[in-house]
């Protein structure tokens, strides 16, 4: 990627990089101020040329990249290593991180609108490993059964840009506690129905 190839596009929230890409030139992505997420997919070596590479971007910014990869200190900003990524249909990504503490990030839609199939969700191959779920910025709806029977689940975050809760989202999954922040306009029946472990619900003025 070259100089200000992405420079001051304030619009681009994530980018996905091919395992073509090899070099990232200074102040690639300078001034990207609404992006948060650089997915690197593949198990490949990048080499960022200048530590000005994501400068002026979100303040919520984190560079995934293959918990196998090789990439220079100059990338360092906020990377986190992910064991697994992968995406459903043309709007849902997610990864789960690498980190000691296994999490599921979703990112990339806006609305999670289908009702899933508790126990087929594409993620629940993880549920024995996966403790905490952070649902990215702008998105407005959890699909029914999302993260029903994950009882592993301790914690999620919700953005504040959240609107809706779907039917049996969380059914019987081990979730601790949760904060619903204001946006949140509907939580649909069920929702939470046998969560034996849900000790705090925080509902935000």
């Amino acid at each position: 990627i070259n100089e200000n190839s992405f420079g001051k596009m304030t619009e681009i929230k994530t980018i996905t990089l091919p395992s073509s890409m090899k070099t990232i030139k200074k102040e690639a992505f300078k001034g990207s101020s609404k992006l948060r997420i650089v997915m690197l997919k593949e198990e490949i070596s990048v080499e960022c040329s200048d530590e000005s590479v994501f400068d002026e971007v979100s303040s919520t910014f984190r560079l995934f990249v293959k918990d196998t990869n090789s990439i220079t200190s100059l990338c360092n900003k906020n990377v986190i290593k992910y064991s697994e990524q992968a995406s459903v249909g043309n709007y849902i990504h997610y990864v789960v991180t690498s980190t000691e503490e296994k999490t599921l990030v979703i990112y990339g839609m806006e609305n999670m609108t289908e009702t899933f199939t508790e126990g087929q969700q594409p993620w629940y191959d993880k549920e024995e490993i996966i403790t905490k779920v952070e649902i990215d910025e702008d998105t407005m709806n959890i699909g029914s059964y999302a993260f029903a029977g994950m009882k592993s689940m301790k914690t999620i975050s919700l953005p504040e840009t959240m609107q809706r809760i779907g039917e049996y989202a969380f059914k019987e999954s081990g979730i601790e506690t949760i904060t619903i922040p204001s946006s949140v306009q509907e939580i649909k029946e069920n929702a939470f129905k046998h969560c034996k472990q849900l000790k705090s619900i925080i509902v935000e003025p």
